[in-house]
């Protein structure tokens, strides 16, 4: 959003819900907004826009990327380090089998 002069607003009554005011309170200040109407005027924008373009990917990107990647990411240690169980268990099968089946180690290679 780009900063808009002061001179060019146009006060207006708004009705909310207590819980949602609470809500707003509640989460203000980590947006770094220093009022009501700022960031009303932020969540306007936000939604003005997404209404816009009909897709949420250009405004929810940042938070669904991270997301995303952090699950890929767990995924991908859990199966990274699923095969590496699975390794270690076939290769001490493989050396049961062999043993059982008494194949000499030069047969092997």
């Amino acid at each position: 959003m780009t900063e808009k002069a002061n001179v060019n607003k146009i006060r207006t009554a708004l009705w909310l819900y207590p819980d949602t005011m609470k809500s707003m309170d509640d989460i203000l200040h980590s947006d770094n907004c220093k009022s009501r109407s700022e960031f009303i005027e932020k969540a306007l924008d936000f939604y003005i826009g997404y209404l816009y373009t009909k897709e949420s990917t250009a405004f929810l990107s940042d938070v669904l990327v991270g997301a995303v990647q952090g699950t890929i990411q767990n995924t991908e240690n859990r199966i990274a380090n699923n095969l590496f169980r699975l390794s270690v268990e076939m290769a001490m099968m493989m050396n049961l089998i062999a043993a059982g089946l008494e194949i000499e180690d030069e047969q092997l290679l």
